[in-house]
Order: C-alpha cells, then sequence, then structure tokens
C-alpha cells in the first residue's frame, strides 16, 4: 500500500484544486484519506472485503422487514435500499479500478476505512456525461468482436480492448436509482393520523459524509401544516423540502444540529422523530498494515488485537450506530409584535453524558465481527478501556449466518 499521490499522479487535478481551497497538501501523500493500494491483488482483496461487509449487514437487516411493527419494517425497508446501492456501487468502482491503471481507489485509513468521498463524485460526474461518452464509444459488440478478433490472430488479450470493454460495461451500468451518490433523496410516505390541522409523513435519505468518508441514512418522521400544498414528488412543497434537506442532511453533523436546521428553516415542516444510521469505521488486518501509532484507539486497539487472532484477510470489524432525536413538545417563537412560529423542543438528556455529546435523545453503539473473534477479545484489556462491553455486539460464523447480542 502506498499513500504517496504524487508519485501516482503529480498532474492531478482535483486534488491540487482541493488542497488550494481547504489550504491542506492533499498531493504530498501526507493524507491517508487518500491512501492508495499497491496492486491488484490488494484492490482485488479490498473489494472482496466491501462486499463481505455489506453482504452481512444486509443479512442482519433483512429479516427485520418481515417482523416488528410498521415502523421497524419500513426501518429495515430503507436501510436495505443503502446497504443495497453500497454493494451495487462498490461493483461499479471495482469495474472502473480494475483495467484502467490511471484511476486509483483512493481509500481514507485514517477515520473510515472506506472509499473517499471523491470517488462517489466522480461517479456523480460520470453519471452526468454518461450519455455523451457511451454515444463516442464503439457499441458493446463490436468491441467484443474486436477483442476476440485479436484474441485469435495474437493468442493474448489485448490491455487497450479491456480497458475499452470495461469503460463500456461500467457506463452502462450507472444508474442513479441504484448507486450510493454523495446525496440520494428516498421515499416519501403518508403516514395515517388522526388530526385533521396537519398530514403526517416518513422520509428517509443517505449522504456520504465529506468530513469522515463514511455514510450515513436518515430517517424522519414528521408533520406538514394541512393548509400547505400536500407533499408529493416533484412539487413544489417537496422541492422545498427536498432543498433544505440536500443542504442540511447532506453531511453527518451532530444529529441535534441537523434537526433543529430543518426545523428551523421549513415553516410548514415540524420533524418529531429524526433517526440516522451511521456506517463505520471499519477496521480489517490489510488496512491497518501500515499504520503506525494510529491516533484512534479503535484502530490501535485492533490493530494489535488482530494481529494476534485473525484468521481470514478480509475478516473485519465495524463499528456502526444509531442515533435518535425527538421533539418532546412544541412552543411559539416570536419574532415580532404580529410574526411568530411554532417551533420543535427537541430532547437532549444532560444526565446521559453520550447522548449529550451527540445531541441525540437515544444513542445505541454496535459492532460487528466474526464470532470467534469475538470470543477472543472480549474482556481484553485493550477493548475494556474503550467500553465494548456496553457496544450490541452482532457477530458471524463461516457461513455469514448472524448472531445479535
Amino acid at each position: 500500500m502506498t499513500d504517496n499521490i504524487a508519485a501516482e499522479n503529480a498532474a492531478h487535478q482535483p486534488l491540487a484544486i482541493l488542497s488550494r481551497l481547504l489550504g491542506q497538501d492533499f498531493t504530498n501523500g501526507a493524507d491517508a484519506n487518500f491512501a492508495l493500494f499497491d496492486d491488484k491483488n490488494e484492490y482485488a482483496l479490498y473489494f472482496s472485503l466491501l462486499r463481505r461487509v455489506f453482504s452481512l449487514l444486509l443479512g442482519w437487516y433483512q429479516p427485520k422487514e418481515k417482523k416488528g411493527d410498521a415502523e421497524v419494517r419500513l426501518e429495515a425497508q430503507f436501510v436495505d435500499n443503502i446497504l443495497s446501492r453500497m454493494l451495487y456501487t462498490i461493483e461499479v468502482l471495482r469495474l472502473k479500478y480494475t483495467y484502467d491503471p490511471t484511476h486509483r481507489l483512493r481509500v481514507d485509513l485514517t477515520a473510515s476505512g472506506f472509499p473517499n468521498n471523491l470517488e462517489l463524485d466522480n461517479i456523480k460526474t460520470d453519471l452526468q456525461l454518461r450519455t455523451e461518452r457511451l454515444a463516442q464509444m464503439p457499441a458493446m459488440s463490436i468491441i467484443k468482436r474486436a477483442l476476440l478478433d485479436h484474441l485469435i490472430a495474437r493468442r493474448e488479450d489485448s490491455p487497450e480492448l479491456l480497458a475499452k470493454l470495461a469503460e463500456r460495461t461500467y457506463l452502462e451500468m450507472l444508474d442513479a436509482d441504484k448507486l450510493m451518490l454523495p446525496f440520494v433523496p428516498g421515499e416519501i410516505i403518508v403516514r395515517s393520523t388522526k388530526r385533521t390541522d396537519v398530514r403526517s409523513y416518513v422520509f428517509y435519505w443517505a449522504c456520504y459524509d465529506f468530513n469522515t468518508n463514511l455514510p450515513f441514512i436518515y430517517i424522519m418522521t414528521f408533520d406538514q401544516d394541512a393548509e400547505r400544498e400536500p407533499l408529493a414528488r416533484g412539487n413544489k412543497t417537496y422541492k422545498e423540502l427536498l432543498e433544505v434537506i440536500s443542504s442540511e442532511g447532506a453531511r453527518a453533523p451532530k444529529l441535534g444540529i441537523v434537526a433543529l436546521a430543518i426545523d428551523d428553516r421549513l415553516e410548514s415542516i415540524h420533524p418529531k422523530i429524526i433517526k440516522r444510521v451511521g456506517l463505520g469505521p471499519l477496521y480489517a488486518p490489510f488496512l491497518m498494515a501500515d499504520q503506525e501509532n494510529p491516533a484512534d484507539p479503535w484502530q490501535l486497539a485492533w490493530q494489535q488485537l488482530m494481529a494476534k487472532h485473525v484468521r481470514r484477510p478480509d475478516d473485519f470489524a465495524l463499528l456502526f450506530t444509531d442515533e435518535v432525536v425527538f421533539s418532546k413538545q412544541q412552543q411559539i417563537s416570536r419574532r415580532g409584535i404580529l410574526s411568530q412560529k411554532i417551533r420543535e423542543v427537541f430532547y437532549f438528556p444532560e444526565v446521559d453524558l453520550e447522548c449529550y455529546e451527540h445531541q441525540a435523545s437515544v444513542v445505541h453503539r454496535y459492532v460487528m465481527l466474526p464470532h470467534y473473534l469475538l470470543q477472543l477479545v472480549s474482556g481484553s484489556a485493550e477493548l475494556v478501556s474503550l467500553n465494548f462491553d456496553t457496544l450490541i455486539k452482532v457477530s458471524f460464523n463461516e457461513g455469514g449466518v448472524i448472531n445479535a447480542k
């Protein structure tokens, strides 16, 4: 593995521009947010690891779609959709970086273990240019025929034709309804309510946070004043909602900040509950191999423990959380003699330090890892100091069967 990007591509414009904008040099290899792998074997191992992680998460969430109350099933359905998008995007990235040596996947080894957010930005740009680029390329059948002719004539593959084939396949796979992009708006669903002065809805969306390089899934239950136009995809009130959500919820500050911002900016929308599922960081042996004295205490602990106990190169420990903030009441906020606004009062329990720190009403923290590894590391001094025992354990066996504690 190497994080010396300048040696790989000294003229890479996006990184140079980012360096100037943020005042930090991302082109000299100083930041492992932009780490690169050395060879195709490491890329293959990395994509295999990501597929395993999100497949196991899907395996844990999918049964919830059939069990529990309607809200639990709906949440599982939303999360399932985003996890499926992550799996599809991993395959798209794998294809993009398999044959084209000019594209080198950048991985955040410092905070997340997932691809750097610029990779998703690049996919978004490619999606916008998809039709134009496909029109300039030979048809798939022509590329395949040329590849076969080359193989028959020279008894070897053509790297150039394979690259064209991969690029064509990659472009054809780009689909906004299947990809995880920096911001993904979900469905809006009408809820039943006995009140006549409001309508009730559930809306979900996802984002890939720029600061942490982690995916987040939001689920918001809210009321809308009945005198306003009902929310429907494409109409004015929906566009207003989406504009605010895309600016306030396309990143992952403290959850209370998101709730307060949405409540403040939308006069007729009253958020009642916002739940956020945050996936990561991800820890795996080969992702931590070159890290010396990492600043993240979890990474340091897993680095030491996995060096002793891990059995497979794609074994991992994944931390994830769900946070909930809910409104406990409404109050009238006066803006002048004749102007007032109804504001939600969100509950932040001051006696719970973790909730208060997260600005959330409830926080649950989880860890997913192989069952054998859970048995070996439970009670270890490295994890006891990090309150490992307070995490909800989701373990799996070699066959992918999930056990939750």
